[in-house]
Protein backbone atom coordinates (compact mmCIF):
# COMPACT_ATOMS: atom_id res chain seq x y z
CA UNK A 1 0.00 0.00 0.00
CA UNK A 2 2.86 2.51 1.00
CA UNK A 3 4.61 1.46 -2.85
CA UNK A 4 1.43 2.55 -4.29
CA UNK A 5 0.85 5.58 -2.24
CA UNK A 6 4.92 6.49 -2.78
CA UNK A 7 4.60 5.81 -6.51
CA UNK A 8 1.07 7.59 -6.94
CA UNK A 9 3.15 10.77 -5.05
CA UNK A 10 6.05 10.63 -7.69
CA UNK A 11 3.86 10.34 -10.55
CA UNK A 12 1.98 13.48 -9.19
CA UNK A 13 5.41 15.48 -9.37
CA UNK A 14 6.51 14.17 -12.32
CA UNK A 15 3.37 15.50 -14.30
CA UNK A 16 3.84 18.65 -12.20
CA UNK A 17 7.32 19.25 -13.22
CA UNK A 18 6.53 18.57 -16.78
CA UNK A 19 3.68 21.20 -16.42
CA UNK A 20 6.14 23.62 -15.30
CA UNK A 21 8.98 22.46 -17.38
CA UNK A 22 6.61 23.02 -21.16
CA UNK A 23 5.28 26.25 -20.00
CA UNK A 24 8.93 27.63 -18.98
CA UNK A 25 10.92 25.58 -21.83
CA UNK A 26 7.96 24.67 -24.92
CA UNK A 27 9.18 22.06 -27.17
CA UNK A 28 8.36 20.90 -30.75
CA UNK A 29 4.87 20.07 -29.57
CA UNK A 30 4.47 24.09 -29.29
CA UNK A 31 5.02 25.03 -33.25
CA UNK A 32 5.67 28.78 -33.22
CA UNK A 33 6.65 29.52 -29.82
CA UNK A 34 9.49 29.69 -28.00
CA UNK A 35 10.25 32.11 -24.29
CA UNK A 36 11.45 35.28 -24.59
CA UNK A 37 13.51 37.34 -22.14
CA UNK A 38 10.69 39.23 -20.89
CA UNK A 39 8.42 36.25 -20.30
CA UNK A 40 6.28 36.46 -22.76
CA UNK A 41 6.03 33.85 -26.33
CA UNK A 42 7.66 34.79 -29.32
CA UNK A 43 6.17 33.79 -32.65
CA UNK A 44 9.10 32.20 -34.68
CA UNK A 45 8.83 33.39 -38.30
CA UNK A 46 10.78 31.65 -40.89
CA UNK A 47 12.36 32.33 -44.14
CA UNK A 48 14.97 32.58 -46.65
CA UNK A 49 17.20 35.62 -47.89
CA UNK A 50 20.80 36.60 -48.99
CA UNK A 51 23.89 36.45 -46.38
CA UNK A 52 23.23 40.43 -45.82
CA UNK A 53 19.56 39.85 -45.04
CA UNK A 54 21.16 37.30 -42.47
CA UNK A 55 23.65 39.69 -41.24
CA UNK A 56 20.96 41.84 -40.47
CA UNK A 57 18.27 39.85 -38.84
CA UNK A 58 20.87 38.39 -36.71
CA UNK A 59 22.18 41.49 -35.77
CA UNK A 60 21.30 41.48 -31.68
CA UNK A 61 19.62 45.04 -31.61
CA UNK A 62 17.40 44.22 -34.65
CA UNK A 63 16.47 40.95 -33.35
CA UNK A 64 15.95 42.83 -29.39
CA UNK A 65 13.82 45.70 -30.99
CA UNK A 66 11.85 42.53 -33.07
CA UNK A 67 11.54 40.13 -29.80
CA UNK A 68 10.40 43.30 -27.47
CA UNK A 69 7.93 44.81 -29.35
CA UNK A 70 6.40 42.83 -31.61
CA UNK A 71 6.73 39.08 -30.05
CA UNK A 72 9.38 37.75 -33.16
CA UNK A 73 11.94 35.71 -33.22
CA UNK A 74 13.64 35.07 -36.76
CA UNK A 75 15.01 31.97 -38.44
CA UNK A 76 16.33 32.58 -41.37
CA UNK A 77 18.54 30.48 -43.83
CA UNK A 78 21.08 31.59 -46.42
CA UNK A 79 19.82 31.01 -50.06
CA UNK A 80 20.90 33.51 -52.89
CA UNK A 81 18.19 35.78 -54.39
CA UNK A 82 18.24 34.07 -57.86
CA UNK A 83 17.86 30.67 -56.59
CA UNK A 84 14.90 31.96 -54.30
CA UNK A 85 13.12 33.63 -56.81
CA UNK A 86 11.28 29.66 -57.03
CA UNK A 87 14.12 28.04 -57.93
CA UNK A 88 14.09 26.20 -54.45
CA UNK A 89 11.03 24.64 -53.01
CA UNK A 90 9.17 26.15 -50.67
CA UNK A 91 6.49 24.91 -47.95
CA UNK A 92 3.58 26.15 -46.14
CA UNK A 93 5.72 26.55 -43.06
CA UNK A 94 8.04 29.14 -45.21
CA UNK A 95 6.64 32.71 -43.68
CA UNK A 96 8.60 34.49 -45.75
CA UNK A 97 11.87 35.38 -48.15
CA UNK A 98 13.82 38.21 -48.70
CA UNK A 99 14.54 38.77 -52.54
CA UNK A 100 17.78 41.33 -53.70
CA UNK A 101 15.78 43.40 -56.84
CA UNK A 102 12.68 44.04 -58.46
CA UNK A 103 13.33 41.34 -61.81
CA UNK A 104 13.64 38.57 -58.93
CA UNK A 105 10.56 39.57 -57.76
CA UNK A 106 9.07 39.78 -61.12
CA UNK A 107 9.98 36.38 -61.97
CA UNK A 108 8.43 35.01 -58.29
CA UNK A 109 5.28 36.38 -59.15
CA UNK A 110 5.43 35.33 -62.38
CA UNK A 111 6.03 31.96 -62.16
CA UNK A 112 2.86 31.60 -59.08
CA UNK A 113 4.38 31.47 -55.95
CA UNK A 114 2.53 32.36 -52.72
CA UNK A 115 2.83 36.04 -51.94
CA UNK A 116 0.35 38.01 -49.82
CA UNK A 117 1.86 41.38 -49.06
CA UNK A 118 5.64 42.53 -50.44
CA UNK A 119 7.54 45.47 -50.25
CA UNK A 120 11.08 46.95 -50.29
CA UNK A 121 12.68 47.53 -46.37
CA UNK A 122 16.03 49.02 -47.41
CA UNK A 123 18.03 49.86 -50.16
CA UNK A 124 21.25 49.72 -51.62
CA UNK A 125 23.10 51.04 -54.77
CA UNK A 126 25.61 48.68 -56.56
CA UNK A 127 28.95 50.51 -56.73
CA UNK A 128 32.43 49.49 -57.94
CA UNK A 129 35.18 49.21 -55.26
CA UNK A 130 38.64 50.03 -56.36
CA UNK A 131 41.96 51.81 -55.03
CA UNK A 132 43.27 54.90 -54.52
CA UNK A 133 46.33 54.78 -57.94
CA UNK A 134 43.79 53.09 -60.25
CA UNK A 135 41.10 56.03 -59.55
CA UNK A 136 44.01 58.48 -59.82
CA UNK A 137 44.75 56.83 -63.21
CA UNK A 138 41.19 56.31 -64.07
CA UNK A 139 39.91 60.46 -63.00
CA UNK A 140 43.60 61.45 -65.17
CA UNK A 141 41.91 59.59 -68.53
CA UNK A 142 38.39 61.34 -67.80
CA UNK A 143 36.68 58.22 -67.09
CA UNK A 144 35.92 59.03 -63.31
CA UNK A 145 35.74 62.25 -61.38
CA UNK A 146 36.29 63.79 -57.94
CA UNK A 147 33.06 64.36 -56.10
CA UNK A 148 34.17 65.94 -53.10
CA UNK A 149 34.52 64.38 -49.48
CA UNK A 150 36.24 61.70 -50.46
CA UNK A 151 33.71 60.56 -53.29
CA UNK A 152 34.07 59.54 -56.74
CA UNK A 153 31.78 58.85 -59.55
CA UNK A 154 32.72 56.89 -62.76
CA UNK A 155 31.18 57.47 -66.60
CA UNK A 156 30.43 53.50 -66.78
CA UNK A 157 29.64 54.05 -70.43
CA UNK A 158 33.50 54.93 -71.05
CA UNK A 159 34.62 52.34 -68.51
CA UNK A 160 32.88 50.13 -70.40
CA UNK A 161 34.06 51.07 -73.95
CA UNK A 162 37.82 50.94 -72.61
CA UNK A 163 36.63 47.32 -71.32
CA UNK A 164 34.99 46.07 -75.21
CA UNK A 165 38.00 47.45 -76.93
CA UNK A 166 40.20 45.14 -74.92
CA UNK A 167 42.65 48.29 -73.56
CA UNK A 168 44.78 46.96 -70.94
CA UNK A 169 45.67 49.00 -67.35
CA UNK A 170 49.58 49.20 -68.84
CA UNK A 171 47.21 52.01 -70.91
CA UNK A 172 46.14 53.53 -68.17
CA UNK A 173 49.26 54.26 -66.67
CA UNK A 174 49.46 51.50 -64.74
CA UNK A 175 52.06 48.90 -65.93
CA UNK A 176 52.01 46.68 -62.68
CA UNK A 177 48.38 45.47 -63.28
CA UNK A 178 48.44 42.70 -65.71
CA UNK A 179 45.98 42.31 -68.39
CA UNK A 180 42.80 43.99 -69.84
CA UNK A 181 41.46 45.91 -67.99
CA UNK A 182 38.15 44.63 -66.27
CA UNK A 183 35.40 44.49 -63.61
CA UNK A 184 35.03 41.55 -61.41
CA UNK A 185 31.72 40.19 -60.04
CA UNK A 186 30.30 37.55 -58.62
CA UNK A 187 28.66 34.70 -60.63
CA UNK A 188 24.76 36.56 -62.18
CA UNK A 189 23.45 33.08 -61.96
CA UNK A 190 23.99 33.02 -58.45
CA UNK A 191 24.17 35.85 -56.71
CA UNK A 192 22.37 39.18 -56.99
CA UNK A 193 25.46 41.71 -57.35
CA UNK A 194 26.10 40.33 -60.41
CA UNK A 195 22.89 39.59 -61.50
CA UNK A 196 22.21 43.45 -61.53
CA UNK A 197 25.53 44.01 -62.66
CA UNK A 198 24.83 42.34 -65.72
CA UNK A 199 21.78 44.21 -66.59
CA UNK A 200 23.38 47.16 -66.22
CA UNK A 201 26.11 46.42 -68.21
CA UNK A 202 23.43 45.36 -71.17
CA UNK A 203 21.87 48.60 -70.85
CA UNK A 204 25.61 50.80 -71.31
CA UNK A 205 26.39 48.81 -74.22
CA UNK A 206 22.95 49.40 -75.97
CA UNK A 207 23.78 53.28 -75.84
CA UNK A 208 22.19 53.96 -72.19
CA UNK A 209 19.13 52.41 -73.19
CA UNK A 210 17.26 49.62 -71.47
CA UNK A 211 17.66 46.56 -73.53
CA UNK A 212 14.27 44.50 -74.39
CA UNK A 213 13.92 40.86 -75.94
CA UNK A 214 15.00 42.38 -79.69
CA UNK A 215 17.48 45.23 -78.73
CA UNK A 216 20.07 42.95 -76.39
CA UNK A 217 20.66 40.28 -79.24
CA UNK A 218 23.73 42.04 -81.33
CA UNK A 219 25.29 42.71 -77.75
CA UNK A 220 24.81 38.96 -76.27
CA UNK A 221 28.40 38.14 -77.96
CA UNK A 222 29.87 40.83 -76.27
CA UNK A 223 27.91 40.49 -73.19
CA UNK A 224 29.54 36.95 -73.09
CA UNK A 225 33.15 37.78 -74.13
CA UNK A 226 33.59 40.60 -71.01
CA UNK A 227 32.04 38.02 -68.76
CA UNK A 228 34.22 34.91 -69.92
CA UNK A 229 37.41 37.21 -69.31
CA UNK A 230 37.31 37.00 -65.99
CA UNK A 231 37.53 33.18 -65.28
CA UNK A 232 35.92 32.04 -62.26
CA UNK A 233 33.29 34.27 -60.16
CA UNK A 234 32.84 34.25 -57.04
CA UNK A 235 29.52 32.58 -55.78
CA UNK A 236 28.55 35.31 -52.99
CA UNK A 237 29.10 39.18 -52.63
CA UNK A 238 30.75 38.50 -49.29
CA UNK A 239 32.71 36.23 -50.74
CA UNK A 240 34.06 38.72 -53.20
CA UNK A 241 34.44 41.66 -51.23
CA UNK A 242 36.38 39.72 -48.88
CA UNK A 243 38.49 38.33 -51.94
CA UNK A 244 38.95 42.12 -53.09
CA UNK A 245 40.31 42.71 -49.63
CA UNK A 246 42.58 40.07 -49.32
CA UNK A 247 44.67 39.85 -52.81
CA UNK A 248 44.30 43.11 -53.37
CA UNK A 249 44.51 45.70 -56.76
CA UNK A 250 47.37 43.58 -58.36
CA UNK A 251 44.31 40.72 -58.45
CA UNK A 252 41.45 43.02 -58.50
CA UNK A 253 41.77 46.42 -59.52
CA UNK A 254 37.92 46.82 -59.36
CA UNK A 255 35.01 44.47 -58.64
CA UNK A 256 31.02 45.44 -58.67
CA UNK A 257 29.38 45.24 -55.22
CA UNK A 258 27.18 46.48 -53.08
CA UNK A 259 27.54 50.16 -51.88
CA UNK A 260 26.34 48.95 -47.90
CA UNK A 261 29.29 46.05 -48.00
CA UNK A 262 32.29 48.05 -46.53
CA UNK A 263 30.17 49.91 -44.26
CA UNK A 264 29.11 47.16 -42.59
CA UNK A 265 32.47 45.37 -42.79
CA UNK A 266 34.32 48.47 -40.87
CA UNK A 267 31.39 48.55 -38.63
CA UNK A 268 32.35 44.97 -37.80
CA UNK A 269 36.08 45.46 -38.57
CA UNK A 270 37.02 48.15 -36.79
CA UNK A 271 40.45 48.10 -36.92
CA UNK A 272 40.85 48.13 -40.72
CA UNK A 273 39.47 51.46 -41.11
CA UNK A 274 42.38 53.50 -41.34
CA UNK A 275 43.92 50.87 -43.90
CA UNK A 276 40.53 50.79 -45.85
CA UNK A 277 39.64 54.58 -45.46
CA UNK A 278 43.74 55.34 -47.06
CA UNK A 279 43.98 52.69 -49.49
CA UNK A 280 40.11 51.93 -50.88
CA UNK A 281 37.47 54.31 -53.18
CA UNK A 282 33.77 53.72 -53.79
CA UNK A 283 33.18 54.69 -57.16
CA UNK A 284 29.43 55.18 -58.03
CA UNK A 285 28.19 54.73 -61.69
CA UNK A 286 26.62 57.35 -64.02
CA UNK A 287 24.48 55.51 -64.04
CA UNK A 288 23.74 52.57 -61.28
CA UNK A 289 21.08 50.28 -60.60
CA UNK A 290 19.10 50.18 -56.83
CA UNK A 291 19.11 46.93 -55.29
CA UNK A 292 15.76 47.28 -53.77
CA UNK A 293 15.77 44.29 -51.73
CA UNK A 294 11.79 43.60 -51.87
CA UNK A 295 10.78 41.54 -48.28
CA UNK A 296 8.19 38.59 -49.65
CA UNK A 297 5.65 37.87 -46.82
CA UNK A 298 4.39 34.29 -47.61
CA UNK A 299 2.25 33.75 -44.18
CA UNK A 300 0.51 36.15 -41.71
CA UNK A 301 3.35 35.69 -39.83
CA UNK A 302 5.47 36.99 -42.65
CA UNK A 303 3.32 40.15 -42.84
CA UNK A 304 4.15 40.39 -39.40
CA UNK A 305 7.78 40.73 -39.29
CA UNK A 306 7.67 42.87 -42.73
CA UNK A 307 5.42 45.73 -40.62
CA UNK A 308 8.14 44.95 -38.05
CA UNK A 309 10.53 45.75 -40.41
CA UNK A 310 9.61 49.36 -41.27
CA UNK A 311 10.20 49.85 -37.70
CA UNK A 312 11.84 53.59 -37.55
CA UNK A 313 14.91 51.92 -34.97
CA UNK A 314 15.03 48.94 -37.60
CA UNK A 315 15.29 51.52 -40.49
CA UNK A 316 17.86 53.35 -38.46
CA UNK A 317 20.02 50.50 -37.58
CA UNK A 318 19.78 49.32 -41.23
CA UNK A 319 21.92 52.59 -42.50
CA UNK A 320 24.00 52.92 -39.23
CA UNK A 321 24.94 49.51 -39.07
CA UNK A 322 24.77 47.62 -42.34
CA UNK A 323 25.00 50.37 -44.67
CA UNK A 324 21.83 50.13 -46.37
CA UNK A 325 19.36 53.01 -47.21
CA UNK A 326 16.26 53.46 -45.67
CA UNK A 327 13.00 51.87 -47.24
CA UNK A 328 10.47 53.86 -45.37
CA UNK A 329 10.58 58.00 -45.36
CA UNK A 330 11.34 60.31 -42.34
CA UNK A 331 14.68 58.61 -41.17
CA UNK A 332 17.67 60.76 -41.35
CA UNK A 333 20.82 59.24 -42.72
CA UNK A 334 23.95 61.13 -42.42
CA UNK A 335 27.04 59.49 -44.83
CA UNK A 336 29.39 61.71 -42.53
CA UNK A 337 28.98 59.34 -39.94
CA UNK A 338 29.90 56.38 -41.65
CA UNK A 339 33.64 55.04 -40.81
CA UNK A 340 34.61 55.27 -44.32
CA UNK A 341 34.30 58.77 -46.21
CA UNK A 342 33.37 58.95 -49.91
CA UNK A 343 29.52 57.92 -49.29
CA UNK A 344 26.94 59.91 -51.63
CA UNK A 345 24.06 61.97 -50.03
CA UNK A 346 22.08 61.02 -52.90
CA UNK A 347 21.57 58.45 -55.53
CA UNK A 348 20.84 60.61 -58.78
CA UNK A 349 21.97 58.88 -61.74
CA UNK A 350 20.20 54.88 -61.60
CA UNK A 351 19.02 53.08 -65.11
CA UNK A 352 16.34 50.38 -64.45
CA UNK A 353 16.65 46.78 -64.63
CA UNK A 354 15.68 44.56 -67.98
CA UNK A 355 12.84 42.36 -68.17
CA UNK A 356 12.90 39.37 -66.49
CA UNK A 357 12.25 37.27 -69.91
CA UNK A 358 15.60 39.58 -71.14
CA UNK A 359 17.77 38.97 -68.37
CA UNK A 360 16.72 35.26 -68.66
CA UNK A 361 18.56 36.21 -72.20
CA UNK A 362 21.93 37.26 -70.52
CA UNK A 363 22.04 35.07 -68.27
CA UNK A 364 22.00 32.42 -71.19
CA UNK A 365 24.35 34.53 -73.29
CA UNK A 366 26.93 34.78 -70.34
CA UNK A 367 26.94 30.51 -69.27
CA UNK A 368 27.11 29.68 -73.01
CA UNK A 369 28.14 31.72 -76.31
CA UNK A 370 25.06 32.63 -78.23
CA UNK A 371 25.15 31.18 -81.73
CA UNK A 372 25.50 33.54 -84.13
CA UNK A 373 24.44 32.31 -87.94
CA UNK A 374 26.88 32.85 -90.95
CA UNK A 375 24.67 31.43 -93.73
CA UNK A 376 22.22 32.74 -95.48
CA UNK A 377 22.46 36.40 -94.36
CA UNK A 378 19.16 38.55 -93.36
CA UNK A 379 18.77 42.18 -93.72
CA UNK A 380 19.27 44.43 -90.69
CA UNK A 381 16.27 46.79 -90.06
CA UNK A 382 16.92 50.14 -89.33
CA UNK A 383 18.55 51.26 -86.36
CA UNK A 384 16.99 53.78 -84.21
CA UNK A 385 19.14 56.96 -84.12
CA UNK A 386 18.88 57.01 -80.24
CA UNK A 387 20.50 53.33 -80.23
CA UNK A 388 24.06 52.42 -80.20
CA UNK A 389 25.71 50.82 -83.31
CA UNK A 390 26.62 46.83 -81.67
CA UNK A 391 29.94 46.10 -83.28
CA UNK A 392 29.91 43.96 -86.67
Amino acid sequence: MKIRQRLGAMLLLAVIVAVIASTIWPGDDSPGQTRSRGGGNLTVVKGYGGELKLNFLNDPEVAGILADRYGLRVDISKRGSIELACGIELGPNDDFVWLGDSVALARYSARGCTMLQNDNVYNSPVVLYSWAPVVDALVAEGVARDEGGGAYSVDFALLVEMIEQGRTWADLGLPDLHGRISVHTTDPAKSNSGFLFAGMLANTLNGGNVVNGTTVVPWLPVIHDIFARLGYMQGTSGDLFEQFLITGRGAMPIVALYESQVIEFLLKNPSYQSQISQQVRILYPRPTVWATHPFVARTEEGIQLLKALKDPDIQRLAWEQHGQRPGVPGVVIDPDAMPVPGVLPQITSVTNMPAPDVMDQILGAITTPPVIATTAPVPSPPVPLTQATPPG
